[in-house]
């Protein structure tokens, strides 16, 4: 067995304590970095669950707010669309109202002017009728002449020379009845007689020597009755 001296002994004793101190020394220091390191990544875990809890909360109010967003996007959408539709529509219906005013507009002028053509192809009818049938009355009884004849010249106050034209055909009848018309009417007229080989029968038209002129002809009768009835109008010939 070696014997250890005592100085071997208090060299060892230092060794030992030397070692022992470093080892301590690295084994703290080793510590300490490893809790740093731990630290460290504590730190990094937490702000990466800030991160994430953030991330998320941001997320959340991101859909919630694109959710309210949508629905407030949809109502007023449907709104705006509503409004939309109201104008759209009052505009059709205000285009169909003046259209309708227009058409009755001009319905009623046009009717009105129906109205008043109709009248007056129904005088003017009446008229042509009723010279067909005076014509016809002439053709059957030529004296009716005659009638006219003293008209006319019961119209004629102060005595003078008229010149009266005749149709052709009521110059026999006409010539043979002067004498008593001119008695009846106490005429001093002095008359001579014009026969108007196109006149109508029933033509009866006097002129003074002073240029005055009387037109009982029936033809000029009706033709006047139908210009006082309708302007601008005059009896049609058949």
């Amino acid at each position: 067995m070696a014997v250890i001296r005592q100085s071997d002994a208090l060299r060892l004793a230092e060794e030992a304590i030397a070692l022992d101190l470093g080892d301590l020394k690295r084994q703290g220091d080793a510590l300490v970095g490893h809790a740093r390191e731990r630290a460290a990544a504590i730190v990094a875990e937490a702000n990466a669950e800030r991160e994430r809890i953030m991330r998320g909360i941001e997320q959340d109010a991101h859909r919630e707010g694109m959710a309210r967003g949508t629905k407030d996007g949809l109502e007023a959408g449907r709104k705006q669309g509503h409004e939309a539709a109201l104008r759209e529509r009052k505009q059709q219906l205000e285009a169909i109202e003046k259209g309708w005013l227009q058409a009755l507009t001009q319905f009623e002028q046009l009717r009105a002017t129906m109205l008043q053509q109709s009248r007056e192809d129904v005088l003017e009818l009446a008229v042509m009728l009723a010279q067909r049938v005076v014509r016809r009355q002439f053709e059957v009884d030529p004296t009716l002449v005659n009638e006219q004849l003293e008209a006319c010249l019961r119209a004629v106050v102060k005595p003078t020379s008229l010149l009266i034209t005749i149709a052709q055909a009521d110059e026999a009848v006409v010539r043979a009845a002067l004498p008593a018309i001119l008695s009846r009417v106490g005429s001093s007229h002095s008359v001579t007689l014009n026969v108007d080989v196109s006149a109508e029968p029933g033509t009866c038209i006097a002129r003074s020597a002073g240029g005055g002129m009387i037109d009982a002809s029936v033809e000029t009768q009706l033709t006047r009755i139908v210009e006082s009835l309708v302007p601008d109008r005059k009896a049609g010939a058949s």
